[in-house]
């Protein structure tokens, strides 16, 4: 008798295992991310739709990480649609729901979180490049240096990621963090944007009142100036270099920098700024 309970107990065992398949797990599962979508869209919240879309999410992947043999598992990575539903189709509702709910109660953290979305959807290579160099400018804006530098480099094969780098470091010397401006500057592969980057960190520290180290600083914009091949920019570079120095005091320095331009009308316009600069700091 006992014998037969056991066989008993274990077919039921097996009845109740063949019930309860992969497949039908997985269909289970998917059952539910449908009644969590259906939810969603009568839902008039937000923050509540997102939450259910995310949960619905939550079951699909489920089903991929877990049944993977499944034929649904199969449908949802080959990015099938199954009873008008596919991850695509939900990750694009959340995003929808995201930007939603940040209108609902805007956030700084979530405005940027839905640009960069935003951003990411948009299929041609060179406007989505130019979307994250929007968002890059106005993460500097806000004080945002670090994320901003980490988005402006998503742009590198569309735009000089130079010249993001350059504004990036002024405004951390702005903000008073020179070694992370120095940092970033030394990051700029481009020799003349590099002297550039040199030379806006020291007007800040000049402005600051640490003429000292703005002494150093363009001591390493000049040696940068100097590596320029294109006599135009080494110019350029040599005149921005005289006249920051001018500015922070350095008089006998600003005129050998001057010196240092080979073209005459370039180095007679430097000669000139400086002039300019030492009138405006009031010195004679």
């Amino acid at each position: 008798m006992k014998i037969l309970n056991i066989l008993l107990t274990t077919a039921c065992l097996l009845a109740l295992s063949a019930c309860s398949s992969p497949e039908e797990r997985a269909n289970k599962l998917l059952v539910e991310a449908i009644q969590l979508i259906q939810a969603a869209e009568g839902e008039p919240s937000a923050q509540k739709k997102r939450k259910l879309l995310r949960q619905a999410r939550d079951s699909l992947q489920t089903i991929v990480d877990d049944y993977p043999s499944t034929d649904l598992a199969v449908k949802l990575i080959t990015k099938y649609s199954i009873r008008n539903v596919s991850l695509a189709s939900v990750n694009k509702a959340i995003e929808a729901a995201e930007l939603a709910a940040c209108l609902e109660s805007p956030t700084y953290a979530c405005v940027m979180s839905s640009a960069l979305a935003m951003a990411r959807s948009i299929e041609d290579d060179y406007d989505r490049a130019g979307a994250f160099l929007r968002i890059a400018v106005a993460q500097t804006r806000a004080g945002d240096l670090e994320e901003a530098l980490a988005t402006a480099r998503t742009v590198e094969h569309y735009y000089d990621p130079s010249l993001m780098s350059l504004r990036i470091a002024g405004a951390q010397a702005e903000a008073g963090e020179d070694e992370k401006a120095l940092a970033t500057a030394r990051t700029i592969e481009d020799d003349y944007r590099r002297a550039e980057a040199f030379v806006r960190i020291a007007e800040a520290q000049t402005k600051a009142g640490d003429p000292e180290e703005a002494q150093h600083t363009l001591a390493e914009a000049l040696a940068t100036a100097r590596t320029i091949e294109d006599d135009y920019r080494r110019a350029q570079a040599l005149r921005d270099i005289a006249v920051a120095q001018a500015e922070a005091g350095q008089d006998e320095k600003a005129l050998a920098t001057a010196q240092l331009i080979e073209d005459d009308s370039s180095r007679a316009q430097a000669l000139r700024d400086i002039a300019v600069a030492q009138a405006e700091a009031g010195q004679d």
